[in-house]
């Protein structure tokens, strides 16, 4: 590792902490021997996340949260008990070749030359690397991995005292929606480090400006421009501007004519790095003219924030933006170092508005907790450059419930009990877990195959589901989860104020549950089958009910395999509009679209969606084939008139990998 800087100096040269501050801290730190980043937190100085980033940029060291992660024996084992104590540090990972190891150890401090000299001298012939952490959570780590008080003071003996983890305070609850959950006593657990501070929740991130080397005339300029926009100005020396720009993402970088000419080439760059816009003023110009520049700046920040082919966390590339309650929320994005792709949810912060990011912090808690197969599995999780909380989680392609009983009707009694089934028993870890889905519907229910080809169902969406803190009440889930056996024994969606007793299987639709289990007993007791699993997605016509097999032949509506792809699609019909849904499965010929409003055979659409394999948005024309449904769920097969080149070479890469058709 390259020799660091000091932290306290790291903090002063980047601006975060003047040298009187650091200097009283500095004094403190001599009878009191916390760590110098917790001392500055704790006055409020600087921001846990604001050190952790500096750190992190300023000597190009990997930062990681401890809060999941779990190590190995043989790695904890590799740095005495005392010494990761003593030097407030966590061995991760090991790394490298057998002759070239590489310890990772997460730290505070990763300016602790000492520290790390000490551990590798521990270690014998190991390279030892540090790895940024939060002081709280290295704290937790020490308590988790080793069961001990951090050291105390240098001036004080060490006694080593065993202690309990202390209970999760209760947090405040962040809306009115939140609080009045029928009768369910909800009260998340404090949300994990993805959550921004309180303060950032009630006032969404606003756009800076950063000015560097500024005199007194032209600051005041500034100032009086960015007020009328609401721009934030950051102060800073052009010596420290690339640490600046690595905090605070500026819209803008404001220069006299005097700084540009002594680094030109180093500013462009910088600006175009952070894809800033780079403002150079001369005293020659009147003032009135700055503030345009900086509205053009603050317009294109606002609308560049999260767009197809943007990087998100250095991490993850947009590929798909797949809809969602807000534009640009919920995207296919791939990992630009493995290729792997995921789904990236971002709660997305608005004026006044934080239904999308608490969601979002819903998901990753639920999800954090609930490990059964037919879940979803938690990837990642944080937020991006912009303040808003993130989750990733894997990608699923599949035929909805929905779309299923859209299409086909009614299906068989043993094949709806046994879907119904396997959602129950999803339910059933995450209640044993104390978490309640909260929007369990047809739609929500996804009927995927594994590697082997054998067909799962899967719940999705668990966005508005809650952390119980006390007992447990699964009524909402139960109704749900009967909703949906009444949707897939009937082929529509249950009515609101509909007998359920007269539907097949009435007995058990209109019963009363005190538990999922005792819904899964119901179940097996109906339909002993049930156990075995599914089969709807081999789509033979027994599956379908009389009345819901296609118009046309078989032979015409198998004419090209198709695979299952779920993604927004518009279908713009002329004199009469756009009408939005989404698409079930895709083949060259077509695409199977789930829409609320009906549209006749025959109908002429242009038909837009993204492709599966880039992401590109294209508009097809094409005309309505079938035409199907009741109520608020109806289903349209669009036939392709002419797609172009790209579009047919996409899907036809894309059916041959995920059909599972012969």
């Amino acid at each position: 590792m390259l020799q660091a800087l000091p932290l306290g100096r790291l903090l002063v040269s980047a601006g975060l902490v003047s040298q009187a501050k650091l200097d009283e801290v500095l004094a403190v730190q001599k009878t009191d021997a916390r760590r110098l980043g917790e001392l500055l937190v704790e006055r409020g100085l600087v921001r846990p996340h604001a050190l952790a980033q500096l750190l992190s940029h300023q000597l190009s060291c990997p930062w990681v949260s401890l809060q999941r992660v779990e190590v190995a024996r043989k790695v904890l084992d590799l740095v005495p008990r005392q010494l990761a104590i003593k030097h407030h540090v966590i061995p991760i990972y090991l790394r490298g070749t057998e002759q070239e190891p590489v310890l990772y150890v997460a730290t505070d401090d990763p300016t602790d030359d000492v520290a790390l000299a000490d551990c590798a001298r521990a270690i014998g012939n190991i390279v030892v690397k540090p790895m940024v952490a939060l002081t709280s959570e290295v704290r937790d780590a020490l308590e988790r991995f080793y069961g001990l008080q951090q050291a105390p003071a240098k001036s004080e003996p060490r006694v080593d005292v065993a202690r309990p983890k202390p209970p999760l305070p209760q947090p405040p609850p962040e809306s009115a929606e939140e609080i009045e959950v029928e009768d369910e006593p909800t009260s998340d657990p404090p949300l994990p480090l993805s959550t921004p501070p309180a303060a950032e929740r009630l006032h969404p991130r606003a756009p800076k400006a950063l000015v560097l080397n500024a005199p007194p005339r032209f600051l005041e300029q500034v100032r009086s421009a960015t007020t009328k926009l609401a721009v934030d100005i950051v102060e800073g020396a052009l010596e420290s501007a690339s640490t600046l720009v690595a905090l605070h993402q500026p819209c803008a970088i404001v220069v006299t004519d005097e700084v540009y000419a002594f680094d030109r080439a180093g500013l462009s760059r910088m600006a175009l790095d952070a894809d800033a816009l780079l403002v150079v003023w001369s005293d020659d110009v009147e003032g009135k003219q700055l503030e345009p520049l900086l509205d053009g700046a603050v317009k294109r920040w606002h609308r560049s924030s999260y767009e197809k082919g943007a990087i998100v966390e250095e991490r993850y590339e947009l590929l798909r933006d797949l809809g969602g309650r807000l534009p640009g929320s919920r995207w296919e994005v791939r990992h630009v170092r493995t290729g792997r792709k995921s789904v990236l949810k971002i709660g997305l912060r608005t004026p006044g508005d934080e239904t999308d990011a608490i969601a979002v912090r819903r998901e990753e808690l639920a999800l954090a907790r609930v490990h059964h197969p037919g879940a979803v599995d938690l990837r990642d999780a944080g937020r991006t450059d912009l303040g808003d909380p993130y989750v990733v989680i894997e990608a699923l392609e599949g035929r909805t419930l929905e779309g299923l009983t859209v299409a086909r009707g009614a299906l068989p009694s043993s094949e709806a009990c046994a879907i119904v089934r396997q959602v129950a028993e999803i339910l059933d870890a995450a209640h044993a877990e104390n978490v309640t889905h909260g929007d369990v519907r047809a739609e929500n229910v996804l009927l995927v195959r594994d590697g082997y080809g054998v067909e799962h169902a899967r719940l999705v969406q668990w966005e508005a589901a809650s952390v119980i803190e006390g007992k447990l009440s699964p009524k909402r889930d139960i109704a749900g989860l009967l909703g949906c056996l009444f949707q897939a024994l009937v082929g529509r969606a249950k009515q609101e104020d509909e007998d359920p007793s007269a539907a097949p299987l009435g007995n058990v639709l209109a019963a009363s549950f005190g538990s999922v289990k005792e819904v899964i007993a119901a179940l097996d007791a109906a339909a002993p089958s049930a156990r075995e699993g599914s089969h709807v997605l081999e789509a033979k016509r027994s599956m379908r009910a009389p009345a819901q097999v296609e118009p046309t032949s078989a032979s015409e509506q198998r004419r090209h395999r198709r695979a299952p792809y779920r993604t927004p699609v518009r279908l713009e019909v002329a004199g009469l509009g756009a009408v939005d849904g989404r698409s079930e499965d895709i083949s060259i010929g077509g695409l199977f679209v789930v829409t609320k409003s009906k549209l006749p055979e025959g109908t002429q659409v242009v038909a837009r969606f993204a492709l599966p394999i880039d992401g590109k948005v294209v508009s097809e024309t094409g005309v309505v084939k079938w035409s199907r449904g009741k109520g608020d769920a109806l289903a349209v097969g669009v036939e392709l008139a002419s797609p172009n080149t790209e579009t047919t070479k996409q899907i036809e890469r894309y059916v041959a990998f995920m059909s599972t058709e012969p």
